[in-house]
């Protein structure tokens, strides 16, 4: 018999350490519906069936990975194309927002045209601590990196003035505010005593219920994917 405290916890503990037994023993007598053991032997996956699966959870870039007449889909299920590849974007337009009066101008814009595009760049994922180091904004297809503090060693905003400048926007109903990545809007925001109201669209979001099987749904990820474009180094706005 085992003494002492750990016989002691053995015995309180005996039922459990019973059950725990059963639940991963094999069950050997269960009667099976087949002539010879050889039937058991595995003997590759059903190809047919897994495309019924894939399909039905819209696992498309799993699809074609199986052989030819397996996977042979109509038009409606095949993967989708990316239209946007190969599409001429206007860098032109990017530039570095340094000044307050700038960034009223394109508060206005935003205001007028009920719609804000934001993204937001942290010291951390950890919205509850992080620093506001950047932001980016995009109002009819002019778009801004608004600097932050003199972390960036050149031009830039204070982050009182920049937040008390959203603030009528992103605590606004009428102004959709569309993101790649809301929830660190949102939770960069909150944190600096702002309710964020209308987050209408998230790209993170979109790309996984397009693209479920895929395993990257970041900004970065989704321009390769559909542009084929690299992410915009930030050095130069910086």
């Amino acid at each position: 018999k085992v003494k002492g405290k750990l016989g002691e916890s053995l015995v309180a503990e005996a039922d459990n350490a019973r059950l725990s037994r059963r639940l991963v023993e094999l069950v050997s007598d269960v009667e099976l519906d087949i002539q010879s053991i050889d039937e058991l032997k595995y003997t590759g996956p059903d190809k047919a069936k897994l495309r019924e699966i894939y399909v039905e959870l819209e696992f498309r870039r799993l699809v074609p990975k199986l052989d030819e007449t397996a996977a042979a889909a109509t038009p409606d299920e095949e993967a989708p194309s990316t239209p946007l590849a190969g599409l001429e974007l206007d860098r032109s337009r990017l530039r570095a927002l340094t000044a307050a009066a700038e960034l009223e101008k394109v508060c206005a814009a935003a205001k007028k045209a009920g719609e804000l595009f934001i993204v937001v760049e942290l010291s951390s994922n950890h919205t509850i601590d992080a620093d506001l180091f950047g932001g980016g904004l995009s109002v009819d297809e002019e778009s801004v990196y608004i600097p932050v503090g003199d972390a960036h060693g050149g031009g830039h905003l204070e982050e009182s003035v920049i937040v008390e400048a959203l603030r009528p926007l992103l605590e606004s109903e009428d102004v959709r505010l569309i993101s790649p990545e809301s929830k660190m809007v949102y939770g960069a925001f909150v944190q600096r005593g702002v309710q964020v109201r209308n987050l209408a669209f998230d790209g993170t979001i979109a790309s996984y219920l397009l693209e479920p099987d895929e395993t990257q749904h970041g900004a970065t990820a989704v321009a390769k994917r559909y542009y084929g474009y690299s992410a915009l180094e930030r050095a130069p706005l910086l």
